[in-house]
């Protein structure tokens, strides 16, 4: 059995009356209305709900995604880093090595 709560009724109600213009003295037609349409759209969901003779439901399930995959040739990348004196205005050379290293390349691989 479907069960509508006063809440859906009135609201789907007052949504007919909207749709009909406004028109005064219609209440009781449209509540009627409205629990009409409303047990009407649950019904026709259930159905479709249901599955069919081969096993199937008619609720199509989302399609899945496929992986992204790479392309086969993946650009190179050059990534260059500098080794300089430290931002905080101090001279001091880095602990591990008394000289400023040259830039190095390399590549990144994805």
């Amino acid at each position: 059995m479907i069960h509508l709560t006063h809440e859906q009724i009135a609201k789907r109600a007052y949504e007919i009356y909207l749709r009909s213009g406004s028109l005064p003295g219609r209440d009781e037609e449209n509540w009627i209305a409205a629990e009409t349409e409303l047990r009407r759209e649950i019904e026709t969901a259930q159905a479709d709900a249901k599955p069919k003779p081969n096993g199937h439901s008619s609720v199509h399930s989302p399609v899945k995604a496929k992986p992204a995959t790479a392309s086969p040739i993946a650009p190179a990348v050059t990534v260059t880093t500098h080794m300089s004196a430290p931002s905080c205005g101090c001279s001091a050379a880095p602990a591990s090595k008394a000289k400023t290293p040259k830039a190095r390349k390399a590549k990144a691989r994805f």
